[in-house]
């Protein structure tokens, strides 16, 4: 096993895992709690047994990332708290957030409760992209709703931070796409151009705006038909990542339309 995840990294923490939440990327996600302090919390588990050193590396990339946006935008991802390893599983840590997937959310209010929510979302990509992280996997699963109706982006384990990382992630859904014979995986839930080499760290950040406006069309459909945000939906998504709005673009926009 790769020890660099691992090293000066002993289990101080007893946990009881109460159920099973999901699956990220690299691992499978359990609710539990800590018999300690009484508190839930997330774990992500990770087999470490196989040593792939892509897979070691987008590990590697995704603490390291998660470790910023846990002090940088901890208003829209849950927080990371620690990890640790045991034989050949690799633990994280993380802050349970009580709420549903954008898929599985089911409308509670009207027009101004999708508009909060879709800010909270825009506002949590601004956050990312500032500290120049971008996320690469936003489909709906990995947007979670809160019972106050606030976004948080859960799942980096695609996610980037400079050209090289970018790069990787790009690579790595080329080739899962073209081993999907059927294209079922990626049918809907990545942008046209989302194979395409980019060159820069702006053109990246095009995907996750694609991506984002793909969950607005799919959250609108939580609640009755809301039109007012269609136009901008339409240039999130244009097939030409030129013509796609920047996420402060974005947010100017959800203001003007808010009023």
């Amino acid at each position: 096993m790769n020890q660099r995840f691992c090293q000066e990294k002993k289990q101080k923490q007893t946990f009881r895992i109460v159920s099973r939440l999901g699956s990220g990327s690299y691992g499978i996600v359990y609710l539990a709690i800590d018999v300690n302090t009484k508190k839930y919390v997330a774990l992500k588990k990770i087999d470490l047994s196989d040593d792939d050193s892509e897979e070691l590396k987008f590990i590697e990339n995704e603490l390291s990332i998660w470790k910023i946006l846990s002090d940088k935008c901890s208003t829209f991802v849950p927080r990371l708290y620690d990890w640790f390893c045991r034989g050949e599983t690799l633990t994280i840590i993380m802050e349970y957030i009580e709420g549903k997937s954008i898929v599985e959310y089911r409308k509670k209010g009207g027009a101004n409760e999708f508009h909060k929510i879709i800010m909270s979302m825009a506002l949590g990509i601004q956050c990312l992209h500032k500290n120049n992280i971008i996320h690469m996997d936003l489909h709906p699963g990995n947007i979670l709703i809160t019972y106050d109706g606030e976004a948080k982006i859960i799942d980096f384990g695609l996610s980037c931070f400079d050209i090289s990382s970018c790069s990787m992630t790009n690579e790595f859904l080329a080739d899962a796409r073209e081993s999907d014979s059927e294209g079922e995986s990626f049918e809907g839930n990545y942008p046209p151009d989302f194979t395409k080499k980019k060159q820069d760290m702006e053109d990246y950040k095009k995907m996750d705006i694609w991506m984002l406006g793909q969950d607005i069309i799919i959250l609108n459909m939580r609640f009755l038909s809301v039109h007012t945000y269609d136009d901008l939906v339409k240039k999130m998504m244009s097939k030409n990542p030129d013509k796609r709005p920047t996420i402060n673009e974005v947010i100017e926009e959800l203001k003007k339309l808010g009023t």
